[in-house]
């Protein structure tokens, strides 16, 4: 559940504010039960509390910043829950403009199937996707007697996307005087075509949020601890080693996470994307005790804290990378499985389809074949087959096709699997150009591994450098703290670019990989690295 859409389950418990905000206006489309008064009274409550726990913080950090603090973190966190149904708006429309031609296409072909227009939608509602959420409430408002063309228009005016509105106005031209599903797939071909050329013009921008967030991971904090280290000195701000701590642990992670965040939201979204999370439990853990090794732990003992972590996260990446590696499998030999089947005569049973594709040396989806074959020897129903074909594997590709298959099979319209195998070819030319787009964000994060410990390592050499001319007992103690605090910052760069590194991949197992190759040049580069 999103953000938003917590808030707005837990809206009752929050007071109201009878204050009208133009900013809400986005709320009722995205949930029409929604209360305006008690979410604006929810926002007001969290941003309060939250401006507390900053305003602690930087009392900790620096007492004369805390009242600013406490001013500036109330008003954005504010601002940030009054804008976030409009940003939740655009991207929820985003999403589904990414999905439409796909969906346009299906519905063509189930119309070229001979299934009627209505039922099409049905269909189409009960997939796992973001526009078929609002399929599903078109359905329902026709099935409690709202015509087909007011209960397209409630779903046209949500959202101010002219793709949407004229995909609507093509279905309807369908739908009111009828014909096949030629010119759907035509309006589905054109939007791909456009959404293929707004993927490259991300490009430059993806690269940029790179590079920002390499500043914000390096250039910040060599600033911060120039002040926050000369101030014992006289020459900036007086601050605490507790501060310090906070500061390079908590605060510049924060704002790189922000900026990740910024950055993924505006990546174009790919349909048929594995919807697992690649926040990985087992990749945590081991990056936590890597931090409280070095920030807790003596150099004797350190080690084993060490190995042990990089045992238990090499186990988890062999254990995510299996399984990764089966499903991509499935998904490579997929179109081809499904031109293979398309030449089959029409009288065909499925058992046949079934033994085609497992003789046909497809690896992994070979195998599953031969069991879906097998179910149905023991008289096991077709659409229990079908449903845990692809339940037993995590592919939204597979189980796209699997249900399209049954469509065919109910049917007899075995000419139109090569249309779906080409949409599914389509979806993976989609996949590789939008991690085309986002490989110079991806090496620029990963030569950071690199930049930022030598970028630290070279400033805290100068300060040293630098506080020789003070006569100040505390300057050695001082800055072998620091030093001290340096890998446990480089561990939080590597687990937050490595997970941002997976999530844009769609790659799971890839998090502990990426963690274990920036922690090690990281580190090697910051104590090797000598002047």
């Amino acid at each position: 559940m999103s953000l938003l859409g917590l808030l707005v389950k837990n809206s009752h418990v929050f007071p109201e504010v009878a204050l009208e905000s133009r900013m809400l206006k986005p709320l009722k489309n995205l949930y029409p039960d929604a209360d305006e008064h008690r979410y604006l009274g929810g926002a007001l409550l969290i941003s309060i509390a939250f401006s507390v726990l900053v305003f602690i913080a930087f009392l900790v950090i620096s007492p004369e910043s805390a009242i600013l603090s406490f001013l500036a973190s109330f008003i954005f966190i504010f601002l940030f829950l009054l804008a976030l149904p409009g940003f939740e708006l655009k991207r929820k429309a985003s999403i589904i403009e990414s999905e439409m031609p796909f969906t346009l296409r299906t519905i063509g072909l189930l119309i070229d199937m001979g299934i009627p227009f209505t039922k099409c939608l049905s269909m189409v509602s009960q997939e796992d996707s973001e526009i078929a959420r609002e399929f599903g409430k078109i359905v329902t408002d026709i099935k409690h007697g709202i015509t087909v063309e007011k209960a397209f228009s409630r779903f046209a005016v949500s959202f101010n996307s002219f793709p949407i509105k004229r995909s609507i106005s093509q279905l309807l031209s369908v739908y009111e005087v009828g014909g096949g599903g030629t010119e759907i797939k035509r309006i589905g071909d054109e939007l791909l075509s456009v959404q293929q050329h707004h993927m490259k013009e991300h490009s430059s921008k993806s690269a940029i949020f790179g590079m920002l967030f390499i500043m914000t991971s390096a250039i910040l904090p060599t600033f911060f601890l120039v002040y926050a280290i000369l101030g014992e000195f006289g020459v900036g701000d007086v601050m605490s080693q507790p501060g310090m701590a906070i500061a390079l642990l908590l605060v510049f992670p924060s704002i790189s996470i922000l900026l990740l965040l910024i950055s993924k939201a505006s990546v174009p979204y790919s349909p048929l994307s594995s919807s697992a999370n690649v926040i990985d439990i087992m990749v945590i853990l081991p990056a936590l005790l890597f931090i409280f090794s070095f920030l807790f732990l003596d150099e004797s003992i350190r080690i084993f804290g060490l190995l042990a972590g990089s045992a238990i996260m090499l186990w988890a990446l062999y254990k995510s990378y299996k399984a990764e590696k089966r499903t991509e499998e499935i998904e490579q030999y997929l179109p081809d499985a499904l031109f293979t089947i398309s030449s089959l005569p029409k009288s065909v049973k499925l058992e046949k389809i079934f033994e085609t594709i497992e003789k046909a040396g497809y690896g992994a989806l070979s195998e599953e074949a031969g069991k879906s074959k097998r179910q149905l020897a023991m008289n096991v129903k077709t659409d229990t087959v079908m449903e845990d074909l692809w339940m037993r594997n995590n592919s939204p590709a597979l189980k796209k096709a699997a249900t399209m298959l049954k469509h065919v099979f109910d049917t007899n319209s075995f000419n139109q699997l090569h249309s779906i195998a080409e949409d599914l070819l389509k979806v993976f030319e989609i996949k590789r150009e939008r991690a085309q787009l986002m490989s110079m964000q991806k090496y620029t994060i990963l030569f950071g591994g690199f930049l930022i410990p030598m970028i630290l390592k070279i400033a805290l050499s100068l300060i040293n450098s630098l506080v020789e001319f003070f006569d100040n007992p505390n300057a050695p103690e001082l800055i072998a703290y620091v030093f001290s605090l340096i890998p446990a910052y480089l561990v939080i760069y590597s687990i937050i670019s490595a997970f941002y590194i997976a999530d844009i991949e769609g790659k799971k197992s890839m998090s502990a990989l990426y963690f274990l190759l920036l922690v090690i040049v990281s580190l090697l580069t910051f104590n090797l690295v000598s002047l």
